[in-house]
Order: structure tokens, then C-alpha cells, then sequence
């Protein structure tokens, strides 16, 4: 029943398994599930939409460095925020995935790190740092 009304929550690719677990697990580990601390996707996005410049989504989908650096730069004149309205739900169900497994026994899948997600970060931080050193050298040439 549990499972049911929160498999939007989760993995997609996760669900069989999940579900499988859910049904071999005992009523009184059941009863504890929603104290594991899930974050609704939904309710994550609407986080992102209206406060993510500040960070507050990153922090509740525990990325501490990802939520300061957003805190200090504002998103990077709020290009961050953009690229997260379209990324949140999945990190959220990431997440959620990853707190569920473990407590139903589930050895969780080594994740590789993207080296195009590096670039692109990278990148994002040096068209960052030109354009606010071209507004730097802008304001004090100026007439």
C-alpha cells in the first residue's frame, strides 16, 4: 500500500526490486518507513523554483557544498537555477533511493563519475568568472 503511493518517488529503474523487498519485509520494519526522511520530488521542485537561487534545495537533498557555493554566487547569476529546475526530481529520487536501500538489505549500485557533468561545471565556472571579470574591467574603464 505504502509502496503504491510513493513509487513516483524512487528510481525508475529500482522499482522491481524495491518492491520485491517492500513485500518480504516485516509489518514493524514496514511501519518505520516514512521516518527514513524521504523528500517528495514535487516538493522539492517547488523548493528549487521558488528559493533555489539561495541554495535550500541543494542542502535538503544533502549536497552541503553544492548549497554554500549556490548561497555565495546566487546559482551563478541563476544559471544553476535553471539547469536544477530540470535536474531536482531525479536527484530527489536518487536520493530517496538511496536511503530506502540499505535499510531493506539492498547492496546499493557503485555510480561512476560523470566526466561530462565535470565539463560542464567547469565550464559553467569559466564562463562565470570571464563574465564578472569582463564587468569588473567594464565598470572601471567606463566614461
Amino acid at each position: 500500500m505504502w509502496f503504491n503511493a510513493h513509487a513516483d518517488w524512487f528510481e525508475k529503474s529500482r522499482l522491481p526490486e524495491i518492491r520485491q523487498k517492500l513485500e518480504e519485509l516485516p509489518d514493524d520494519k514496514a511501519a518505520m518507513l516514512p521516518m527514513l526522511g524521504f523528500k517528495n520530488p514535487s516538493t522539492m521542485w517547488i523548493i528549487a523554483f521558488f528559493i533555489g537561487h539561495l541554495g535550500i534545495h541543494s542542502f535538503m537533498l544533502r549536497e552541503t557544498f553544492g548549497g554554500i557555493f549556490r548561497l555565495f554566487t546566487l546559482d551563478f547569476f541563476l544559471i544553476l537555477w535553471f539547469i536544477d529546475l530540470f535536474t531536482t526530481k531525479n536527484k530527489a529520487r536518487k536520493l530517496n533511493t538511496e536511503v530506502l536501500m540499505p535499510y531493506l538489505g539492498i547492496e546499493p549500485n557503485a555510480t561512476k563519475e560523470n566526466p561530462k557533468k565535470k565539463f560542464i561545471i567547469i565550464s559553467l565556472i569559466v564562463v562565470d568568472v570571464a563574465l564578472i571579470a569582463y564587468g569588473i574591467v567594464w565598470w572601471l574603464v567606463r566614461p
